[in-house]
């Protein structure tokens, strides 16, 4: 989050969105250009894209969903031209195709109830999902960025629970694996 901050604040593109390759008000560049295609290592817009739709997906950020969305509308001329050059971004714009699932898993680590929520996550491919679990280390950085998680019951004698939500709409919270696995199968044709 703090890294994706302090790119926004040196090299984001407030009028056209996208990032630069380099800080604006650097005295040794002569032009401000943008990295536009994907080698060996990713473009840097197009890990923003992605960071950003994941970061908003976590903190319940719109802001930064739209900066997503700015910046993978900035390449859109490439991507129409070119797409083989920016298969990274392509990746990434499925996080903006529809909302994403946040899995919210309260537990301790050491506890295996919360060990068993945890790898039901994981038994399945779920793309354009966010997983967090909230423990006792966890939850304070948490709360002060999600509103939501807030008002999760906070006792040391609650037990292991799963809340999978969209938009932090959320299910029933469960801590049973069958029912969270029965959370996580998508209905057909989603």
């Amino acid at each position: 989050m703090e890294l994706q901050e302090r790119q926004n604040e040196l090299f984001w593109d407030a009028k056209a969105g996208g990032y630069f390759a380099s800080a604006a008000g650097d005295p040794g560049v002569l032009l401000l250009l943008k990295a536009d295609s994907d080698g060996a290592e990713p473009s840097p817009n197009s890990v923003a894209v992605r960071n950003l739709a994941r970061l908003a997906a976590m903190l319940h950020r719109a802001e930064w969903r739209e900066l997503a969305v700015r910046t993978a509308r900035a390449f859109g001329p490439k991507l129409e031209q070119s797409p083989f050059d920016l298969p990274q971004m392509i990746s990434a714009l499925g996080w903006l195709e529809r909302p994403p699932q946040q899995i919210l898993i309260q537990g301790e680590a050491d506890d295996p109830r919360t060990a068993r929520l945890v790898a039901e996550v994981w038994r399945r491919h779920l793309p354009r999902h966010v997983l967090l679990r909230i423990d006792r280390s966890s939850r304070p950085a948490l709360e002060q960025r999600v509103e939501f998680i807030r008002a999760l019951p906070d006792g040391v004698d609650t037990p292991p629970t799963a809340y999978v939500c969209e938009n932090f709409a959320c299910r029933m919270p469960t801590g049973d694996p069958a029912e969270l696995a029965k959370q996580l199968t998508p209905a057909p044709g989603k």
